[in-house]
């Protein structure tokens, strides 16, 4: 089943953790997805939900495997650089995600950004505004634009 699939399927039955009757997803999952269900459907969001749905995989949705649409199944090519929305939870704001395999250039490129190495996550992120600055910056390589509209905010 795919994700947004299963997140209907549960949303369905759920009353938004009003009551404690094991249906539905619980209060602080209830927030997250709330705030997610409404952004932009892209890999980082989806595979947000997935990470809270399979939680109710074996009590609410009969044991299904769930699939991703949205997210890639393969590493990317050595050349290839994704940009994605990412909304953050803590802060519901979003922001520019730039994914690709370590190159001494387009880390020399994306310094003269706005855009942050994050240790963290091991990737680079942006203010969501720059996305057309950031791709015009890295117009001499091989970009995967995914971000498609603007990262709709609730």
């Amino acid at each position: 089943m795919f994700v947004y699939d299963a997140l209907e399927k549960i949303q369905s039955k759920c009353d938004g953790a009003n009551s404690e009757d094991g249906i539905g997803f619980n209060k602080y999952d209830s927030k997250k997805v709330k705030r997610l269900q409404f952004q932009e459907k892209c890999a980082e969001n989806e595979l947000r939900l997935k990470e809270i749905l399979e939680k109710y995989t074996d009590t609410q949705l009969g044991g299904v495997e769930l699939r991703t649409e949205y997210a890639r199944a393969k590493e990317l090519d050595e050349s290839d650089i994704l940009l994605e929305a990412r909304v953050y939870d803590e802060y519901d704001k979003c922001d520019l995600l730039i994914r690709f395999d370590y190159d001494e250039d387009i880390v020399k490129s994306l310094g003269n950004t706005v855009a942050q190495f994050n240790d963290k996550t091991k990737n680079w992120h942006a203010p969501f505004d720059s996305h057309e600055q950031i791709k015009e910056t890295l117009s001499d390589y091989r970009v995967i634009d995914n971000v498609k509209g603007k990262c709709i905010q609730r």
